[in-house]
């Protein structure tokens, strides 16, 4: 008997001190320790957050798709910055051509020959709104109202008869005190010029999604710190041809039900492939230091869809796929199509984007983006707090299009301006 209990008791001990040692070398042990839980526990959070939602854990993802160098500080000035980035006690100023020869082929597209697509009567019947969390402040990056991007926070976004596109700032750029508005919003201004310049210059073709995101991105200045996803979609000969990095993406809707959904490129959780300065790049390359994302727009997915008249389309950044399901988006659109603001695009991204501002600030209701954190070990319940974006287009032809005009003055008028639904000239 007395050899059992001594047997026990040492087994006891082992127990004790092996569940130490696990807890101290186990590689989850750190920072983000006292967010993870097992299922169980997960299972028990969820149904005491349903019964009681004042309960929900105020837990944020751990450092949620931060890729600022690690360095003590990165500086840049007010608008467009210098070719210079610095950190605490180093300073490095690159030209552009020193850059390009640093990074070689993946940094430019200079005399690559394109696979253009014919232009010809398809068009976009457009319509856009947005809207940021509440917790950001506003700032004005387009004080002469010369650019041809909109913004909504870090999201930005342009329409163009025939090209639309999207892009979400990376929000882990301010945990360094930057943000990536600048950015994400200057690469759409970029790729709506450019694919608005060929377009006029050209009598039978228009540039595809990859040329335009890709010239876009060449043109961007270097030292603009930020990063960014993207989205370009162009319709042309009866089909929809795509361009996607990271997590922003699009639905393509027939009837009021999904047909197509593009998909999304991601490292991780909260971790999507982003296109970032070429000149941090080439900095935190030179210096050894922990990288910021290297994507290139080459990496993004191609995608080609047939289309019909009617179709509609919805190009979304994250905070509309974070917080709405396929079936909400269905019912949304069904809900306004039997509505008196069916012949309004514009109504329907205003909707979408209503909605999903709604549930991402309500722990009680479940959301993809509290799937895709608990699936990963992270107590996150309900909504997701984020920018949102949305251009909704109708797929018509040219003889039926109710409007032509290049940029859309309804997508102002029809905005809500208020002090966190944001028009052109704000971010």
């Amino acid at each position: 008997m007395k050899a059992v209990t001594s047997a026990r008791a040492q087994l006891a001990v082992l127990c004790f001190f092996g569940s130490i040692f696990i807890v101290i070398f186990s590689p989850e042990s750190g920072n983000n320790t006292r967010h993870r839980y097992s299922r169980h526990s997960l299972l028990q959070q969820s149904l005491q957050v349903r019964e009681n939602p004042q309960s929900a854990p105020m837990i944020s993802p751990p450092s949620p798709r931060r890729f600022a160098p690690d360095v003590e500080s990165v500086r840049v000035g007010e608008g467009v910055a210098p070719d210079e980035v610095e950190s605490a006690s180093e300073k490095v100023a690159l030209s552009h051509e020193d850059v390009m020869k640093f990074l070689g082929e993946n940094a430019t597209a200079i005399n690559k020959t394109w696979s253009r697509l014919p232009k010809d009567e398809w068009r976009f019947e457009y319509g856009a709104d947005g809207m940021c969390k509440p917790e950001r402040p506003l700032s004005n990056h387009d004080r002469d109202g010369k650019m041809l991007s909109f913004g909504a926070g870090e999201d930005a976004y342009f329409v163009e008869d025939q090209c639309v596109g999207i892009a979400d700032g990376v929000g882990g750029w301010n945990m360094q005190g930057l943000s990536s508005a600048r950015f994400s919003r200057l690469l759409m201004h970029l790729s709506a010029e450019y694919f608005r310049n060929i377009s006029q210059e050209l009598d039978h073709e228009i540039p595809n999604p990859m040329e335009t995101l890709q010239m876009a991105y060449d043109k961007m200045p270097l030292g603009l710190i930020g990063s960014t996803t993207a989205c370009l979609a162009i319709i042309s000969d009866g089909r929809i041809h795509t361009a996607t990095l990271g997590d922003s993406s699009y639905l393509i809707l027939r009837n009021n039900t999904v047909a197509y959904k593009g998909q999304i490129q991601e490292h991780g959780f909260n971790h999507p492939f982003q296109l970032s300065d070429k000149l941090l790049i080439a900095y935190t390359k030179a210096q050894s230091i922990n990288p910021v994302a290297t994507e290139w727009p080459r990496d993004a997915l191609l995608a080609s869809h047939d289309v019909e008249e009617g179709d509609i389309l919805l190009v979304v950044t994250d905070g509309i796929l974070d917080n709405l399901w396929d079936h909400d988006i269905e019912l949304a659109t069904q809900t306004w199509q039997k509505s008196d603001q069916s012949s309004n695009v514009t109504a329907l991204a205003s909707k979408l984007t209503a909605l999903a501002a709604n549930i991402a600030q309500r722990p009680n209701v479940p959301t993809p983006f509290q799937v895709k954190a608990n699936q990963n070990g992270f107590a996150i319940f309900g909504g997701k707090s984020d920018d949102i974006a949305v251009v909704a287009c109708r797929v018509v032809r040219q003889s039926n299009l109710s409007r032509t005009k290049r940029k859309s003055p309804n997508i102002i008028a029809n905005s809500t301006i208020s002090e966190n639904n944001l028009v052109s000239g704000a971010e």
